[in-house]
């Protein structure tokens, strides 16, 4: 038997729309879980802006070095030896005439008491000749009073024997005679008056030679004292002992002239740094640099700045005009910060990453105050320091602008924030 149906027109268009609305919902259901689905797997990408600001920008130039002296003295054995003892070490302050090393040498000893002896026998030999000398000196002096007085004799001689001539008493041969003796009288006087002379000019020879030998071992005593003096090798100035030969212990031989350390002044540090030579064109003399010494802040200004690169890196001398921390010493590291320019009062920003250059034009991504997305505007960027730049022209104090662009963003003019997470 046929079941009659309803084919009313109002119920068919019931059932069409709800199949209609039917449709819909299905579609709607998986739109959201398709836009669900599609959030799980890409997330939104985190916001990363900086707010423009009013103040100051710093550029700063990182470099790291060593604090060194100016004033640095070396210490040299003058003698040579075996080292006997280590009296100081590396950090120590030390005084003038300080010990730091004592040294022995047994040639020296050895030829120390040769000289002495060499000098008490030239003494003994000079106490010996003046004493001969002097007795030399009394013979000639004899000798030449016996002469006066055969002199004497001789002129006594000859005028008795010319009255007796006169008188014809004696002959003109026994006259003659008596001038002739008075003549070689004469001459012996002469002659030890000579031979007295020559022996003063010969005694001032033999006292000179012989005080000369004297002097000669005396000054041959007085350098062996010093160069064995010199065996305690001393601190040459007041300072901190940085450096000491390697390896340097009891028995070893030190030779005439070897370097056995440095000293230097405590009072007359600077910083020795480098810098990457492509931050080395933004360095100069005079700018200030702030300085990290084992924890404690300093302060100095670069002094120089070396033309030459090793290794690409650059030095720079950095005189200290603080006051150093007690701690500082020679050869201790330091990190330094050099300012290489700083600008006051104008609009700053945190860098973005795709600007490079100073004083150039970019295409940022700005947010205005009040809006609600960042659109592409022309930027121009002054100065620029390590994590900051300068802002000419394009924004406002409290705009934002978008540090780091989304890959799906790019080449976009605007860009909502709610294409962002969160």
């Amino acid at each position: 038997m046929e079941i009659p149906t309803d084919r009313s027109p109002t119920k068919r268009f019931t059932v069409l729309i709800l199949i209609v609305a039917g449709f819909m919902g299905l579609l709607f259901l998986s739109k959201f879980l398709y836009a669900s689905i599609s959030e799980r797997i890409e997330p939104r990408p985190t916001l990363f802006s900086a707010t423009v600001n009013s103040g100051a920008l710093v550029n700063k130039v990182s470099a790291y070095g060593k604090l060194k002296p100016r004033k640095v003295k070396t210490i040299v054995s003058m003698v040579p030896g075996t080292v006997l003892e280590i009296t100081a070490d590396i950090g120590d302050e030390l005084k003038v005439t300080d010990n730091i090393l004592r040294l022995v040498n047994v040639e020296l000893d050895s030829a120390l008491e040769t000289e002495k002896l060499n000098l008490l026998d030239e003494h003994s030999n000079h106490k010996l000749l003046q004493s001969n000398l002097s007795l030399d000196e009394i013979t000639y002096k004899q000798e030449i009073e016996t002469n006066i007085v055969k002199l004497r004799l001789a002129n006594s001689e000859l005028e008795a024997r010319k009255l007796l001539f006169d008188k014809k008493v004696i002959s003109k041969l026994e006259f003659e005679k008596s001038t002739l003796d008075k003549e070689l009288a004469e001459q012996a006087l002469a002659f030890s008056k000579e031979k007295h002379e020559a022996f003063l000019n010969s005694k001032e020879s033999k006292l000179d030679s012989s005080q000369h030998q004297l002097a000669k071992i005396r000054q041959a005593v007085e350098n062996l004292n010093y160069q064995i003096a010199q065996l305690d090798i001393n601190a040459n100035m007041h300072g901190t002992l940085y450096e000491l030969l390697e390896d340097l212990q009891p028995g070893q031989s030190i030779s005439k002239g070897q370097v056995i350390g440095k000293i230097a002044d405590p009072n007359s540090l600077y910083a020795e740094i480098t810098v990457a030579a492509s931050d080395a064109p933004h360095v100069s003399a005079g700018q200030r640099v702030l300085l990290s010494i084992k924890g404690e802040q300093a302060f100095g200004v670069v002094n120089s700045v070396s033309p030459n690169v090793v290794e690409n890196q650059v030095r720079v001398d950095v005189y200290i005009e603080s006051e150093l921390p007690v701690t500082a010493r020679t050869n201790i590291n330091v990190n330094a910060e050099i300012i290489a320019s700083e600008i006051e009062s104008t609009l700053v920003s945190e860098r973005v990453s795709s600007v490079d250059f100073s004083h150039s034009k970019y295409s940022l991504y700005v947010k205005k105050q009040g809006m609600d997305a960042f659109r592409l505007t022309e930027v121009r960027v002054g100065e620029l320091s390590n994590k900051e730049m300068q802002i000419i022209s394009g924004v406002t104090i409290g705009d934002e602008i978008l540090l780091s662009v989304p890959e799906g963003s790019i080449g976009k003019d605007v860009i909502k924030m709610d294409e962002f997470n969160g």
